[in-house]
């Protein structure tokens, strides 16, 4: 386990989270606001795991499951990524359809910040979020980010807004 909230475990992903890895990334939401990954079958859900289980290896942080306490279902993923075009690391989240709005994705948001400044030192995180994903923007100002007007143009970031948390 990486760290809990009230009613959430955050922990490392495993290649035993295929099936959810394909599930999620096939939802629509992350379909329209984080786009297409091409995961259709346990062998390409396996490959993207091991890259965040690179990542965790590379940097100590990726991203991670987040399960319900009671059940231990995975519901979403929840972690940072450090993306070479963000001088700090990028906060990034999403979540099953059957688990939004119940407050889990907030909830694994402010457990996975609250490690990033205890245990990984974190002064700075940024967040980015697509033009029309309110929902997630409302998670990232309700946790204390602030959008920045000012950002730097990126082509990685076209259609984005940025977000930063100090």
């Amino acid at each position: 386990m990486v760290t809990e909230s009230t009613r959430l475990f955050l922990r490392e992903i495993t290649l035993h989270d295929a099936a959810f890895i394909q599930q999620l990334v096939n939802s629509p939401k992350w379909l329209l606001h984080i786009g297409e990954r091409n995961i259709y079958n346990a062998k390409a859900a396996e490959d993207y795991i091991n890259i965040l289980l690179e990542n965790q290896q590379k940097w100590g942080f990726s991203l991670w499951v987040f399960e319900d306490k009671s059940t231990q279902i995975p519901m979403g993923l929840c972690g940072f990524l450090q993306r070479d075009y963000l001088p700090k690391p990028d906060l990034g989240y999403a979540i099953l359809p059957e688990f939004e709005n119940k407050g889990f994705t907030s909830e694994a948001v402010q457990a996975c910040l609250n490690f990033g400044k205890s245990t990984l030192k974190f002064k700075e995180v940024y967040a980015i979020t697509s033009l029309q994903n309110i929902g997630s923007q409302k998670v990232l100002e309700k946790v204390g980010f602030k959008l920045q007007k000012n950002f730097p143009a990126n082509k990685n970031l076209e259609n984005s807004l940025v977000f930063k948390l100090n």
